[in-house]
């Protein structure tokens, strides 16, 4: 989630549950937070069963990591989760426990706490989070865990606790007593834009006259918050919102109000959270390591391909914490919950030049420097790849001493590129998008031992056809590759021309963006696809783009990605292109 800055912005999230992308930049609280008089301990404990394999985290509504425990038996195993003693916490309230996956790191599910009914497996409406009046020490007694799906499932307690919120702002929509988010990781369709405000669980919140800084919080949309209601909290969740979008292709997901000057824990602390992304580019001028499900030969998607081309060229990016609740973040860690190619324990690291915590994965490097725990990574299996559901946190501690832990997972991840099927150069007076016949459509040939450059004029548009990106199928989807619906194509030179002015270079060109709106939700690829489900068309008039920077048209060689990323919150793929500018 990305911090509003303005009253309309509020507004927006408020009423109509609007939000925007992922932000590379790192993100801070502003003002420093008074620690409450009230301010405690709390103490959680269990024993849980066929919890093997498997890390306990206690959540906070603002994603915070309050403490976690790895489970290594199936027998009941005594757990003891305690809250820190440096921040205290002033209230336990809208925590949860959530499961995670020791072995694979994948976010496995929510610990359901109580229900409405005298019977669990009856209940069409359950409770996951602690209550404002919870108790310093709270006995759940025992928790057993079921799977559900592959790699999903849920925990549950033996009795229904009185140490929960059970106010309908809270509650949990389930089936049979397994929330409606398990088994889909959130993606299924829980809620319509006009039904959010009418079950009471979300009140219309006005923006006062002091805005922003003064209005409350919404706590379902802070990261350990459940917008949608259905278990799965949106620090995890697919599909925040509940509609028919998966997050990747929707531009409104829930974002709070946090830019704020209030001292609250809930507004400085959620304005500590991180993102992560991955970026995947195809880069050589032969297009020889370009992978897509329509390809064919070396340039089919298949795991050896993907295993290989995964660790060449795949980084994640952490968006670092720089501050919270006021005070200057003195070092950062990162670790995964049992993620296979990430370190197990926390590894210091530190933002590089572009702002980020840039993890090579393959060369084991962090912003292309060797660091303490990250190793060279290879892959063999689709269960080691890097995966959206694999759960990270990432450790900081302030100039006080202050220790703060908070959670993300990726979302979803690509495992192709976008892949040029061909191009066409037309007069930029043209509004034509088609490469009909009256232009020249040149077909790439992969099969070619080098790949001609694509040249085009000042006064010339390009056009480019080509196969949409996939990821995998996630579980609880049908298997398969997914072609990605509703991601922008964006032109991005990072270089000037060679042989043109130093300044004409023009980075990322918004105003040239296409908004793929043929194909508007991921959608499972088969090779028998038609034109619509497989290939998408932007046209690019290049020299607006250096008009826009105030730059002037050069000429000479120069590379051009195609980036594709999500209309929400995700990482990128990208295909570089090799043209000459006349």
């Amino acid at each position: 989630m990305k911090i509003s800055s303005s009253c309309k912005m509020f507004a927006v999230v408020a009423l109509l549950a609007a939000g925007v992308g992922l932000s590379t930049t790192s993100v801070s609280a502003r003002a420093p937070q008074v620690q409450s008089a009230t301010s405690k301990q709390y103490t959680v404990k269990a024993k849980i069963a066929g919890a093997k394999n498997k890390t306990v985290l206690l959540v906070a509504k603002t994603g915070r990591v309050l403490a976690s425990k790895k489970i290594t038996s199936n027998k009941w195993t005594a757990v003891k989760l305690k809250t820190p003693s440096k921040p205290k916490i002033s209230t336990l309230a809208g925590a949860t426990l959530q499961l995670v996956s020791s072995t694979t790191g994948d976010y496995f599910g929510p610990v359901v706490l109580g229900w409405k009914g005298t019977k669990l497996t009856s209940a069409s409406k359950v409770y996951t989070k602690f209550s404002s009046s919870a108790t310093t020490t709270i006995d759940l007694k025992t928790i057993t865990i079921k799977s559900v799906s592959t790699k999903q499932g849920y925990g549950y307690t033996a009795t229904s606790s009185s140490q929960v919120d059970k106010t309908i702002a809270s509650t949990t929509k389930a089936t049979k007593g397994v929330p409606k988010g398990v088994g889909n990781y959130g993606k299924a369709k829980t809620a319509s834009a006009s039904a959010l405000f009418v079950t009471g669980n979300r009140s219309p919140m006005a923006c006062p006259p002091t805005c922003p800084g003064s209005a409350a919080v919404n706590v379902d949309t802070l990261d350990g918050g459940d917008f949608d209601d259905d278990g799965i909290p949106n620090a995890f969740d697919v599909n925040d919102d509940g509609d028919a979008k998966v997050d990747s292709a929707d531009s409104n997901t829930p974002e709070p109000n946090v830019s704020g000057s209030s001292t609250d824990a809930a507004t400085c602390e959620a304005a500590a959270s991180f993102h992560i992304f991955t970026n995947y580019k195809a880069t050589d001028p032969s297009f020889a390591d370009t992978l897509n499900f329509y390809g064919t030969g070396s340039h089919a998607a298949t795991d050896a391909s993907i295993f290989t081309q995964v660790a060449a060229s795949m980084s994640m990016v952490f968006s670092p914490i720089t501050q919270v609740c006021g005070e200057t973040v003195t070092k950062m860690e990162i670790k995964g919950v049992g993620v296979s190619y990430a370190p197990t324990t926390y590894a210091e690291v530190t933002a590089g030049d572009t702002g980020d915590i840039q993890w090579q994965i393959g060369a084991g490097t962090i912003n292309n420097v060797a660091t303490t725990k990250f190793t060279a990574q290879t892959f063999t299996s689709q269960a080691s790849l890097p995966s959206g559901q694999d759960t990270f946190i990432q450790r900081v501690t302030t100039t006080s001493g202050n220790v703060y832990e908070f959670t993300a997972t990726a979302g979803f991840v690509f495992v192709t590129h976008p892949m040029l099927q061909g191009y066409c150069v037309k007069t930029s007076t043209d509004t034509s998008l088609s490469c009909v016949s009256s232009f020249q459509f040149t077909t790439i040939d992969y099969d070619a031992s080098s790949i001609p450059r694509i040249s085009i004029a000042s006064t010339e548009t390009l056009v480019l056809r080509m196969y949409r990106p996939q990821r995998f199928a996630i579980d609880g989807e049908a298997s398969g590759f997914y072609n990605l619906g509703g991601f922008r194509y964006t032109p991005d030179m990072p270089n000037p021309p060679s042989g043109g002015l130093s300044n004409g270079n023009f980075g990322k060109c918004d105003g040239a963006t296409y908004t793929d709106g043929e194909m508007t939700t991921d959608t499972l690829a088969n090779s028998s696809d038609s034109k619509t489900l497989s290939t998408v068309q932007a046209s690019w008039n290049l020299k607006a783009c250096f008009t826009a920077q105030s730059k002037p048209w050069s000429t000479g060689t120069v590379t051009i990605d195609i980036q594709v990323e999500p209309s929400g919150p995700g990482g990128n793929s990208a295909q570089k292109l090799f043209l000459t500018l006349t």
